[in-house]
């Protein structure tokens, strides 16, 4: 598993930039009932409609039953825990750094529109 959150990737002018308004979000989820209301208003399938929208460029893909889908998880058991340790946790490996150890043949397709991991961004490069 490569990084699980922004952390990890100190060396982009986006992440430096924000990284203001990551250790606040860190700070304010080590606080269980502030991560919890945050974590219940994500939690809605308007709002992951609407993340989903920012992400496909078919946004007809962007149906109920794929909301359903990523929506689920959200009410199994321990949801919460699990979404503040992947946002609050260490970075992890980076996913540069793992490339190296794989040993059999990859492919990697990769969107240059991704939203969420640009392409001219440290992992693309």
């Amino acid at each position: 598993m490569g990084s699980r959150n922004n952390k990890g990737v100190i060396n982009d002018w986006r992440i430096v930039l924000a990284l203001p308004l990551l250790l606040l979000i860190d700070f304010l989820l080590k606080t269980p009932p502030i991560a919890r209301a945050l974590f219940d208003a994500l939690a809605q399938p308007e709002t992951i409609r609407k993340v989903l929208g920012g992400v496909y460029v078919d946004k007809a893909a962007v149906d109920d039953e794929l909301v359903d889908i990523i929506l689920a998880p959200a009410f199994t058991p321990n949801a919460l825990d699990v979404f503040v340790s992947v946002i609050t946790g260490p970075a992890g490996p980076k996913p540069w750094d793992l490339l190296p150890k794989v040993s059999c043949p990859l492919f990697v397709a990769w969107g240059d529109t991704d939203p969420f991991t640009p392409i001219d961004g440290p992992v693309g490069k």
